[in-house]
């Protein structure tokens, strides 16, 4: 497995959460929808639509979430 360095400055006004949402919607698109994304990181679509409008989630998606976010940003710095 490829080492990814990747560092992230998160605003003092915004949570770890909020900051997650945002880049998560970022990526939504026609194309690229939230069942997509939910199918790429493997959560189910109901889970990810939860975490969306702001509803609390579990550890196990938060890990998810990071390991397709690191995965997606390696692919871009390629």
């Amino acid at each position: 497995m490829k080492k990814v360095n990747i560092n992230k400055y998160i605003d003092s006004d915004k949570t770890l959460s909020s900051w997650m949402r945002e880049e998560s919607k970022s990526l939504l698109s026609k194309r690229y929808k939230q069942t997509h994304m939910a199918e790429d990181m493997g959560v189910s679509d109901a889970v990810l639509s939860r975490f969306l409008n702001g509803h609390s989630v579990n550890e196990n998606f938060i890990t998810k979430w990071f390991d397709f976010f690191v995965i997606l940003k390696s692919e871009i710095l390629e």
